[in-house]
């Protein structure tokens, strides 16, 4: 009985990782995308009352080059740490104040 416990813990363990190392192929597997693939553009809607300050870097204390209204729909080209960098005007905004377009 002993041994027929071993061999199905053995079985387990060995149906585990199979499954396990799928899931990181899976995961893991890279993207390819045809050439006339769209990928949807990262939109956000501003929400900052009346208006929102786009910065010439992504932080608090960049020089203000400009400004977005509220419920304006911007397209973003980067993210990065909080930050988004869009075109016009050129700059990057503070996405605590968006929302998803």
């Amino acid at each position: 009985m002993k041994e027929e416990q071993r061999l199905l813990v053995i079985r387990a363990f060995e149906r585990i990782i199979t499954d396990v190392s799928y899931l990181r192929d899976l995961i893991f597997a890279p993207v390819v995308l045809e050439d006339d693939t769209a990928i949807p553009a990262d939109r956000v809607r501003i929400t900052a009352q009346p208006r929102l300050r786009v910065r010439l870097e992504p932080n608090i204390d960049a020089a203000i080059v400009g400004h977005v209204n509220h419920g304006i729909e911007v397209e973003l080209k980067e993210r990065r740490d909080g930050w988004g960098r869009i075109d016009d005007p050129a700059g990057w905004i503070d996405l605590t104040w968006t929302e998803p377009a």
